[in-house]
């Protein structure tokens, strides 16, 4: 099927999911066994010198329009099930090579439910979406057993699965079982201490994990606080280990990140001041299955570790100032800084960018700078635009670079995304 057929039918698919959702609004359904939900999804993204050089660099652009459509089968009954799908087009651009383009069918969830095992749980089986607050720890999906209890204030999560245990892109056999899968066992317990403010702690057991650091048996430990206020302070709080063994070696790690928001309500356009530092250790890293997105009490989410770096919290210090402001209601901007350092000298990974030198000199890493803007004006819709700045140290430079600069180059990326609930 040809780049130009592939498109056209996914436009003939995203306007009959438009043409459906706005009948289902117009004449309620007769009967509820059966629930859809639609969302339309439109994403651009574009990325400039990520290897950090000089002169003529590279750039990445990305567009990817999606048809998301998620149905719930015999809600209240002894047993019901839930299926999500997406379909989506994918057109990508790099320097020095043609134009790709892609469409794929995603299965992101399909699994079976009761909610009578016992009074205030749940049992899944099947595929789901796992993702924790700040979706520092998961944001992946999993195909498994989950189980999950509420009891007041505590709340108690408990499965055993594995990620690339079936296929993900229903039109691409090859999909999902790339690489061998990984195994977890999870138990993640919260407790409600007061409002929006929770306290946690999660146990994970990783096996044959191939994620950028090879194969891996881990165990990550971790205590956690959130606070989620509209009003006054927000916090966030996380303590954690890693222990097992890596490439072959024992490992063993610890990680630290803390911050607080101020939001000043009774102040024009209500001001956000925002404060954080995070340190991970040498041998720390996260499961490798986090996206660590979040907000500062805005309306778009972002990269709390910077939009262009978009490192994971291992071997990084990271110290962070934001200030958000609401001129409008249903709108945010955020402008955030952050300054990048290691602890222990090593080359740069698992990040975004990839420097093509690194002199190995000094612990300093640079300084970047986000630009984040989300407008929501009602429930169905919403929109987010954010832009990102890396300028590297002096270390991050190559030395076959022609002039002799003290530094790489600038690296920028910026991103929107357009989405419709119906």
């Amino acid at each position: 099927m040809s780049g130009r057929h592939r498109w056209r039918c996914l436009g003939a698919a995203l306007a009959c999911a438009a043409l459906a959702a706005h009948a289902q609004e117009a004449s309620p359904p007769e009967s509820t066994f059966v629930q859809l939900r639609h969302h339309l999804i439109v994403e651009a993204k574009a990325e400039r010198n990520p290897e950090l050089e000089r002169g003529e660099v590279e750039r990445k652009t990305e567009l990817e329009p999606l048809w998301r459509l998620g149905a719930t089968v015999g809600r209240g009954g002894p047993v019901w099930g839930f299926v999500e799908t997406e379909l989506l087009h994918q057109i990508e651009h790099q320097t020095g090579d043609p134009r790709e383009h892609r469409t794929l069918l995603r299965l992101n969830q399909a699994y079976l439910a009761t909610d009578r095992l016992l009074s205030g749980s749940r049992l899944r089986v099947g595929r789901w979406l796992q993702r924790d607050e700040r979706e520092w720890l998961f944001d992946e999906n999993f195909d498994g057993l989950h189980l999950e209890h509420e009891d007041g204030r505590w709340q108690a999560e408990l499965f055993g699965a594995r990620v690339r245990q079936w296929r993900r892109d229903l039109l691409d056999s090859r999909s999902g079982r790339r690489g061998r899968p990984a195994d977890h066992l999870a138990a993640i317990v919260r407790h409600e201490a007061g409002k929006d403010w929770t306290l946690g702690a999660y146990a994970v057991r990783q096996h044959h994990f191939e994620g950028g650091h090879g194969r891996e048996r881990l165990h990550l430990y971790g205590l956690r606080s959130h606070g989620t206020a509209s009003k006054g302070w927000r916090h966030w709080a996380e303590l954690g280990r890693v222990g097992g063994r890596a490439e072959g070696r024992a490992v063993s790690g610890h990680v630290l990140d803390l911050g607080a928001t101020r939001v000043f309500d009774r102040v024009a356009w209500k001001p956000r001041l925002t404060l954080g530092f995070a340190h991970a250790s040498g041998d720390y890293r996260q499961s490798g299955l986090q996206s660590n997105e979040a907000t500062y009490g805005g309306i778009a989410k972002f990269k709390i570790y910077g939009e262009t770096l978009d490192a994971d919290l291992a071997n990084l210090q990271i110290a962070t100032v934001g200030l958000g402001l609401q001129p409008a209601p249903g709108w945010s901007l955020d402008l955030v800084y952050h300054h990048y350092r290691q602890p222990r000298i090593a080359l740069l990974d698992g990040a975004a960018v990839e420097p093509k030198g690194d002199r190995l000199a000094g612990h300093r890493l640079g300084d970047g700078l986000d630009l984040v803007v989300g407008w929501e004006p009602s429930r169905r819709f919403k929109a987010e635009f954010a832009a990102g700045w890396f300028r590297p140290s002096a270390r991050l430079r190559d030395d076959d670079d022609l002039d002799d600069a003290r530094r790489g180059g600038l690296a920028t990326s910026a991103r929107v995304e357009l989405e419709w609930r119906f």
